[in-house]
């Protein structure tokens, strides 16, 4: 590509015969002692070095021969070279590209002619004149002019046609699409070219190779350039040991630390690339990174980290063709037999980490992807000891009796372990209790080999509600003896030990915790107590005068696990009624904590474990009724998922005027809190 504009003018050289004497233009002609020669037809402008042209005006002798002497021979415009010999005469102006002529350039020269045996009065004379004629020509804004230019796609490039420096209103085509009438053409038009917006659009061209061709509107002459529009095609790759690059569909999965390269590929085929294209960025995950940067039709991807699913983009002005990219290595190794997956952790090769797995199992090995979620490579993983060998993402060791060194390896990123089998129980010495009376039970985690507690860290035994996923510590030892249950419910309970920074876990036990009964509620001293004394309050409340009232009263009662003892919440009172109407009262909404807000490990909590309310003498009542927990009573505490207590009299039919302090008890109205209805 030359960076000159060329102008494509012809060059014009008149060469007239000494015996053309006859009258008119483009003959000399002799008046005198003087000869005179006008050329009729325009000079058309040479090319000239740089973007500039020439004109070129040359006379041949009328007669005799031209004087040579210095200071005979003198021309215009200023600045015209001369070179003048006896028989020929012949003047050259050069015109740079900032100075082109911006009209037809008048020509001449005048000189002395020397013809011998011519005695008349002084010496015969010669003046020669001539038109230059105005350039046409195309020039482009790229790479000072030119107008054969190579760009990168989306460049905004503008041609103009010109006859000297001013524009020539012209017929363009591009590739045969006409543009008529028109200075300038303009391809990509930037929004901020505001002069840009003035010329004719011929869109935004793909890359290609565009001829480009303007003919003025009055066929004063022609010129064309060509405009090679860059882009790229597509983004090859070529990973490890191949011997060539190859397209990429999809993602192209590498394993961390093998070879990767990447080529643009040119559009239009063979095109040479503009300077500074191709540009090469990487985006992802890890934005931040440069994987891969700069100039260069091919470069080297860093693989020496991994990183999920970046893109590697090779761009050409607005083109740009990218591939999506994912570095893989071995994150780790999972170890799993029956329902029990254990994961390794080693990170450095050649180091060896025991994995404890249950005895007489088969073992299932998989290995998982860095970043997670990722293909492995073809190729990858590789597997080696303990009877595996190949590739694939699992394998399975079979029921192996002893231990195994096991490598895996995915591009320099390996992992290598040591399976030995064993087992880990928890035993549980009771698996259902209750909240308060019957809560204690003994933890301890054993395993066989017992050589196997001794290398374990961080022995715990955790617990966690059946419903949920989430385990909690309940002790950091390998024994909790006793365990006292402080939470109500079924949980799961587990032992878990560490070897190698990772948890090894027994099998789980089922444990149950409920509220605590009736009966056992109404045994506690406090709590009878507290019934007795609100009894005779209500007997207290029942009078003749006034109006014959009575009511009932009640309380919740609360178990606070913390300090293991009940509590009796605020008097509750129903409203009064008269002899003909029936007592009612409203404990409001259950109190303390639901079932599933302490976490199962939690050191207390006060939970409402019963309802308790008395039912009010008939003494000055008009109606009878039927001693114990009505329809409602027992609708109500199923509602609140409690047991339910009431005090009234031992007598069942309790007639209209019955006496008030006559024999009274508790009566159950439910049995407890249920642990399944939460």
């Amino acid at each position: 590509m030359t960076k000159e504009m060329k102008i494509l003018c012809a060059c014009v050289v008149l060469l007239v015969s000494t015996s053309s004497l006859c009258g008119g233009d483009d003959n000399w002609t002799k008046n005198g002692s003087h000869y005179s020669y006008t050329k009729t037809a325009k000079i058309k402008a040479e090319e000239y070095e740089n973007g500039g042209c020439k004109y070129t005006f040359s006379v041949s002798v009328p007669a005799g021969s031209f004087d040579t002497s210095d200071g005979a021979t003198t021309g215009s415009p200023s600045g015209i070279a001369l070179d003048v010999t006896t028989g020929n005469a012949k003047g050259t102006i050069h015109y740079t590209s900032d100075k082109l002529p911006t009209s037809d350039v008048p020509i001449s020269m005048n000189g002395k002619l020397i013809i011998p045996g011519d005695s008349g009065g002084g010496q015969p004379t010669w003046g020669a004149s001539a038109t230059g004629a105005a350039p046409f020509y195309i020039k482009s804004n790229q790479d000072g002019g030119a107008k054969d230019i190579v760009v990168k796609a989306g460049t905004s490039v503008t041609y103009t046609a010109y006859e000297g420096t001013s524009s020539k209103s012209s017929n363009w085509t591009v590739n045969g699409q006409p543009k008529n009438n028109e200075t300038s053409i303009i391809f990509s038009r930037s929004w901020w070219d505001v002069p840009g917006w003035f010329f004719a659009s011929m869109g935004t061209p793909d890359p290609g190779i565009y001829i480009i061709t303007a003919i003025p509107t009055d066929g004063s002459g022609s010129d064309s350039g060509t405009m090679t529009v860059v882009g790229v095609d597509k983004v090859q790759a070529k990973v490890k040991n191949a011997s060539s690059y190859s397209d990429v569909s999809g993602t192209l999965y590498v394993a961390v630390g093998d070879a990767l390269n990447v080529k643009a590929i040119v559009d239009p085929s063979g095109a040479s690339w503009p300077s500074g294209t191709p540009e090469w960025s990487t985006s992802g995950d890890e934005w931040f990174s440069a994987r891969v940067s700069g100039v260069g039709e091919e470069k080297t991807v860093d693989t020496s980290t991994v990183e999920n699913g970046f893109t590697i983009t090779a761009t050409c002005g607005y083109s740009e063709k990218s591939i999506t990219v994912a570095v893989v290595g071995l994150d780790y190794i999972t170890v799993a037999w029956d329902s029990v997956t254990i994961e390794s952790d080693t990170e450095t090769p050649g180091d060896d980490e025991t994995i404890y797995v249950k005895a007489n199992e088969d073992v299932t090995l998989t290995a998982f992807t860095d970043p997670s979620g990722m293909t492995f490579p073809d190729g990858y993983p590789t597997w080696s000891g303990g009877g595996l060998s190949g590739t694939g993402e699992a394998k399975t060791l079979n029921k192996s009796p002893s231990e195994n060194t096991i490598t895996v390896t995915c591009g320099t990123d390996t992992k290598k372990i040591i399976v030995v089998p064993f087992t880990a129980n928890l035993d549980v010495s009771k698996s259902s209790m209750t909240l308060k009376h019957d809560r204690e039970s003994n933890l301890s985690i054993v395993t066989n080999p017992t050589s196997v507690a001794g290398k374990a860290s961080s022995p715990k035994i955790e617990i966690k509600r059946s419903s949920k996923t989430t385990w909690y510590e309940l002790e950091d030892s390998l024994e909790l003896q006793p365990w006292r249950t402080n939470i109500a419910g079924t949980f799961k309970l587990r032992g878990n030990i560490k070897l190698n920074n990772k948890e090894h876990l027994s099998s789980e036990k089922n444990v149950t915790v409920n509220f605590p009964t009736y009966a056992q509620i109404i045994a506690d001293s406090s709590v009878s107590s507290s019934m007795s004394t609100m009894w005779t309050a209500t007997l207290n409340d029942c009078t003749q005068t006034p109006n014959n009232q009575r009511r009932e009263k009640g309380f919740w009662i609360s178990l606070n696990t913390s300090t293991n003892s009940y509590q009796i919440g605020s008097t509750i009172n129903g409203p009064y009624v008269g002899p003909d109407d029936y007592a009612t009262i409203n404990l409001g909404k259950r109190p303390g904590s639901s079932l599933s807000s302490p976490n199962p490990n939690a050191s207390g909590t006060i939970y409402a474990v019963s309802s308790f309310h008395t039912h009010p003498p008939f003494t000055y009542a008009n109606i009878s009724g039927i001693s114990g927990p009505s329809d409602p009573d027992r609708a109500a505490d199923y509602f609140d998922n409690v047991a339910g207590i009431v005090y009234d009299y031992v007598q069942r039919n309790i007639p209209a005027g019955y006496p008030k302090n006559s024999p009274a008890q508790t009566h159950e109205s439910r049995t407890q809190r249920d642990i399944t209805r939460e």
